[in-house]
């Protein structure tokens, strides 16, 4: 097994062709000389511990991994031990800090095999199918990449990919590390080193050659606590299980009441348009937002915008649990006590509150959970107001007063408040990536329309199964009623939030100079 890191760091984007780039060359604290010092710590741990491995274990640190992979290739190509290699775990950053992520490769590469070595090391795993097709291993540059692609070597590599800024610049320095994401990627590190070099049934499984271990794998943490490795039969099966359940609850839902009275089609409906025009309300807000106040919403080297995709779960919360309740405005005479405006003070006063603690935590985990947290705190404002002046104001008590300040809740709700709608947004698309490309051969994705047309199909019955929902909500059914359909919401989400990628967003850019 080798273990590999690189020591060399890059010059500056810009200064390359200059007569002054060795005196501009980076520090190269995250790019990589974290990396190179957890891997040699790691490599003194197993070299010193009672057990020795069962496999030899080669300690590689690289020079002239930036300028085109100068050290591995003199390695493997001169060195006797190269012929050896039947694994590598390489450790690299292209972030600053984070929790860092794993890839394995793809079909051909051995990617099953490097993540079911993964899964059984890793003490909080990070990964996700999604990087195959957003950052595919080719296109991350790195020692591990070249191992792949030109030696045909397996194996895992581990990258912190957050906080861009500092990257290739000389700004990449110790004090943009984060002591903490460094511990837990090399825990990961040395846990998945010892797996592979102390468990007999890893070695067996490397030892064999026959297709099984080439194929395909689907990685999916569960909030870095577990991890799933997914067969694409497999994949397709959950897919086709969620999918028929989904189809199952809405008719439910949509058609029938605890008290058997019909619900009307078109209230759900209308409900679940209310919900999807919220989508779009959220996206021009957040990025009217950052137009505003000119955030830089790169996230992965030469990717873009990648920032909006990728902040899934805590927004998901906040989605479900935050301001559904004002959308049973449009359905008044219906609603039970606790959704009334004369008794939905002290609640409206609560996720006011509970608001303003996750805007707070928010901000210093993630840009758009942070605008999402601070968005719904507006919109929950505006609505206590409104309830306020609609108990407190004699000119608010007519029933003119009264419809037009209702409107004017929903409206907030749709627009300031519904920010949470872009990460359920999300989460469905990262599952339909995921089907897609279990569906494809090789783990090539479907053509693009056919994705998104799958994408909005699915996103559509989740938003009819949610609104179906809220109108049983606003029925009079018992209290355990209402537990239980939430319940069943929150599972829902949870699971699809489970599914997608639960890392957290991206940090404003703090570097003097770099957009």
């Amino acid at each position: 097994m080798l273990l590999t890191a690189h020591f060399d760091s890059a010059v500056p984007e810009g200064v390359r062709e200059s007569a002054d780039a060795l005196g501009s060359m980076g520090v190269g604290m995250a790019d990589d000389a974290v990396g190179a010092a957890a891997v040699l710590e790691c490599f003194r741990v197993l070299a010193t511990a009672s057990e020795p491995p069962l496999v030899d274990v080669i300690l590689l640190l690289t020079n002239g991994e930036e300028v085109g992979y100068l050290g591995l290739d003199s390695f493997m190509g001169s060195s006797p031990w190269a012929q050896d290699v039947g694994f590598f775990v390489q450790m690299d950053q292209s972030g600053a800090r984070g929790h860092a992520l794993a890839v394995f490769g793809d079909a051909q590469s051995g990617e099953k095999a490097a993540a079911f070595a993964y899964h059984a090391g890793a003490v909080h795993p990070r990964t996700s199918v999604l990087l195959r097709d957003f950052e595919p291993w080719e296109d991350l540059n790195t020692d591990g990449s070249r191992l792949r692609g030109t030696y045909g070597v397996p194996g895992i590599g581990m990258y912190m990919m957050e906080d861009r800024c500092p990257y290739h610049t000389i700004y990449d320095d110790l004090s943009h590390i984060v002591p903490g994401n460094l511990q837990a990627h090399g825990n990961n590190f040395l846990g998945i080193s010892r797996a592979v070099t102390g468990s007999e049934a890893i070695l067996d499984m490397w030892a064999r050659s026959d297709s099984d271990l080439l194929g395909d794998a689907y990685s999916i943490d569960l909030l870095s606590s577990s991890m799933l490795v997914l067969t694409p039969t497999s994949m397709a099966v959950l897919y086709l299980t969620v999918g028929v359940f989904i189809v199952v609850v809405v008719v439910l839902l949509a058609f029938l009441d605890p008290r058997g009275r019909t619900v009307a089609v078109v209230d759900v409906a209308l409900l679940a348009s209310a919900h999807l025009a919220s989508v779009v309300a959220s996206l021009v807000v957040a990025f009217a937002i950052a137009a505003c106040v000119g955030l830089n919403f790169g996230y992965w080297y030469r990717r873009d915008g990648m920032a909006v995709w990728l902040y899934v779960f805590p927004s998901l919360c906040v989605q479900l649990l935050f301001g559904r309740v004002v959308l049973l405005r449009r359905f008044a005479q219906d609603s039970p006590e606790v959704v009334q405006w004369h008794s939905s003070a002290a609640l409206l006063v609560l996720l006011f509150l509970l608001s303003v603690l996750l805007a707070v935590a928010g901000l210093h985990l993630s840009l758009l959970f942070g605008m999402c947290a601070l968005t719904r705190l507006a919109g929950l404002g505006l609505h206590l107001g409104i309830g306020l002046l609609m108990r407190r104001c004699d000119f608010a008590k007519t029933e003119r007063a009264k419809g037009v300040l209702a409107w004017l809740g929903i409206a907030s709700e749709l627009t300031l408040a519904s920010l949470g709608s872009m990460y359920l947004l999300d989460a469905m698309r990262f599952a339909v990536l995921n089907f897609t490309t279990s569906l494809g051969e090789e783990g090539a994705v479907l053509p693009g329309e056919l994705t998104l047309a799958l994408y909005v199909g699915l996103f559509g019955a989740l938003a009819m199964l949610q609104s179906g929902a809220i109108q049983v909500l606003s029925t009079k059914c018992t209290f355990a009623g209402h537990v239980l359909v939430m319940a069943l919401l929150v599972s829902l989400c949870l699971v699809i939030a489970a599914l997608a990628l639960p890392v957290h967003g991206k940090y404003p850019c703090e570097v003097p100079g770099v957009m």
